[in-house]
């Protein structure tokens, strides 16, 4: 399991929100 820096986290995170957000508007 590899640890990721805050930034990483927010930035994974933050994409990861932006795909559900386009996949939801996509409906």
């Amino acid at each position: 399991m590899t640890e990721l820096s805050d930034e990483q986290q927010r930035d994974f995170e933050a994409a990861a929100f932006r795909r559900l957000v386009e996949h939801l508007r996509e409906r």
